[in-house]
């Protein structure tokens, strides 16, 4: 190769130079060594190569476009031939996900759902700019395959990367098309929208399973959650630690930072427990009990950490004086005041820059009251959210009294709160509330009455804002709804004051059969410790101990890892990622600068 000089082209010896493949997103980049660069086989997508050295640099970017086709789960190519009738009512309609979704490009194993309409033989178009993928199938997978007039198929994580990953921050156009078998008609469907995150969604999310009175964890690309916090059922020994036995956990709340959680607890032990704990969030379940007597929140509440999480603010659930609580012991430090009175609320949070705390008033608004960090004072309470209800200032239509769970996005810019039916957003110092329609309505690509949308939480900070809430929705063909699970959806802040929301998906990784409330978006401390090194446990022998024997390291830059399972070490949060390396396996990798 050469380099061009002052004095014109001169040869230059590759090795001797720094190479290094880039991306704007999370997808595999590829590798380059030498001067040859080995793209990543499983997505299309724009890489920037540059090589370095004698103090000058030369880019050169490499537009990569994938065109796969893939035949799965029955799928017969040859039913389909060129051409096609479109328009027709005989054609596949889908069901999920909605059109207009925004999906995080690391979510995986999306079940894709559709109308047969008399079909037995589907093909599934993807079409974006850097990508597209064809998919044959029967339509028969598991989860739909014993349902009338259905067809799904579930993306697995080198499909989705093929879908996502080469479209990162893009979208794509879905289309699915029909036909009964060889020689058949085949009917074209109509296409809908869909889009993705340009980087991973970072965080572990931690929801109530009410039916069985435990908190689970999950990132968004895990295949099963896990029991994290076990509550008594029947036939179910509850999570045991510390000398108890856990009856129920509810009503918890988790740190920004992932490290710390506190939840009312129900438990048999030393003293039949049933109010406020502090833990430590480990690495492999049970968290691990910090402080079990907390005396000025007794019985259920919701609380919130400070954002150094040295201090909590509680307020009983059916509202009460809120009261601010050293969380490292448990002492009550005071209860709330503002000019002279007692500050009265519930379902609490805590400001990312700790100046603001948001709750539920006793007259169904929002307030915040603001709190001196340096003094520890509070100023006069200042309502954000009227009461909700005809008449309420400010306030949302619905019915009165129903606003409540608030909760600060990761920059303190927004407040989301819930009025029992409809997600709404509103500015910490006030002003018009904008409802969230897309998110609370579009269901099944229908306009659909909001079914209980409500507890909302912002995953950490990314190129958007994701809002996971509980929703009572049917879910594709697959549930009639009336039963609550986490939904999310995806804001784009730069459309404010207009609806910010696209259209909410279903988190992959629940059961069905589970009633799934109170989701807490954090940082996912098993990711991102500063010295990659163990992460505390509370298993036997450690469990309450001044000294945490440790749970499994994360895996260093480097080393081989899962691509679904595995979690990078990333100290600095730069979203470090397990990827594909050029022998075909897969190994953490730094995301480039």
């Amino acid at each position: 190769m050469t380099a061009t000089t002052p004095g014109g082209a001169e040869p230059v010896d590759p090795s001797l130079l720094i190479w290094t493949a880039t991306r704007d997103d999370d997808t595999n980049p590829g590798t380059v060594a030498d001067g040859v660069f080995t793209p990543y086989a499983g997505a299309g997508g724009v890489v920037t190569v540059t090589a370095a050295g004698c103090g000058a640099t030369g880019t050169a970017a490499v537009d990569l476009v994938l065109d796969e086709t893939l035949s799965t789960d029955g799928g017969a190519p040859g039913d389909f031939g060129d051409g096609g009738v479109p328009g027709s009512p005989d054609a596949p309609e889908i069901v999920y996900p909605s059109g207009q979704t925004r999906f995080p490009r690391n979510v995986y194993r999306v079940l894709f759902q559709w109308k047969a309409n008399g079909s037995r033989q589907f093909r599934l178009r993807f079409t974006g700019s850097q990508g597209a993928l064809t998919v044959f199938t029967d339509g028969r997978d598991p989860a739909c395959a014993s349902l009338t007039n259905a067809g799904c198929w579930q993306a697995d994580p080198v499909t989705w990367d093929a879908i996502a990953g080469s479209n990162a921050g893009g979208t794509v156009q879905l289309a699915i098309d029909g036909t009964a078998g060889a020689g058949a008609t085949v009917y074209l469907g109509d296409s809908e929208t869909l889009g993705f995150s340009r980087r991973d969604v970072l965080g572990a999310i931690f929801y109530w399973a009410a039916n069985r009175g435990g908190i689970e964890r999950a990132t968004v690309s895990d295949q099963a959650p896990q029991d994290y916090l076990v509550g008594g059922s029947p036939g179910v020994t509850g999570t045991q630690v510390d000398g108890y036995t856990v009856q129920c956990a509810a009503c918890h709340t988790v740190s920004r930072d992932g490290r710390k959680l506190a939840a009312s607890i129900r438990a048999q032990g030393p003293t039949n427990a049933h109010g406020a704990w502090v833990m430590e969030v480990t690495a492999n379940p049970p968290p691990l009990p910090l402080v079990t007597d907390v005396p000025a929140a007794a019985g259920d509440g919701y609380s919130a950490f400070s954002p150094d999480t040295t201090k909590l603010v509680w307020g009983p659930r059916n509202g009460g004086t809120l009261q601010l609580i050293d969380a490292l012991t448990g002492a009550t430090i005071t209860p709330i005041e503002a000019g002279g009175e007692p500050v009265q609320g519930s379902a609490v949070d805590w400001s990312p820059d700790g100046g603001l705390i948001a709750f539920a008033n006793t007259r169904g608004g929002i307030s915040t009251v603001a709190f001196d960090p340096a003094g520890g004072g509070f100023s006069p309470v200042e309502s954000i959210a009227g009461a909700a209800g005809p008449g309420g200032p400010g306030g949302p239509p619905g019915p009165a009294g129903a606003a409540g769970f608030p909760m600060f996005d990761p920059e303190g810019d927004e407040i989301a709160y819930s009025n029992q039916t409809d997600l709404w957003l509103v500015p910490p110092a006030g002003g018009t509330p904008v409802g969230l329609a897309a998110a609370n309505t579009i269901v099944n690509n229908a306009v659909a009455p909001p079914k209980e949308n409500s507890m909302p939480t912002w995953a950490p900070g990314g190129d958007l804002h994701w809002l996971a809430f509980n929703s009572s929705r049917p879910y594709g063909l697959l549930t009639p709804g009336g039963r609550n699970q986490i939904w999310v959806a995806a804001l784009d802040f730069s459309r404010l004051p207009a609806d910010p929301s696209y259209p909410a998906f279903w988190l992959p990784f629940q059961k069905l059969g589970d009633l799934n409330h109170r989701a807490f978006w954090a940082l996912d401390m098993r990711t991102q410790l500063p010295d990659g090194g163990l992460i505390p446990d509370a298993g036997p022998g450690d469990a309450g101990t001044a000294v945490d024997a440790g749970g499994p390291a994360c895996t260093p830059l480097g080393g081989g890892c899962d691509l679904v399972s595995s979690y990078c070490c990333d100290p600095e949060l730069l979203g470090n990622y397990c990827g594909s390396v050029g022998d075909g396996g897969t190994a953490c990798l730094a995301l480039p600068n």
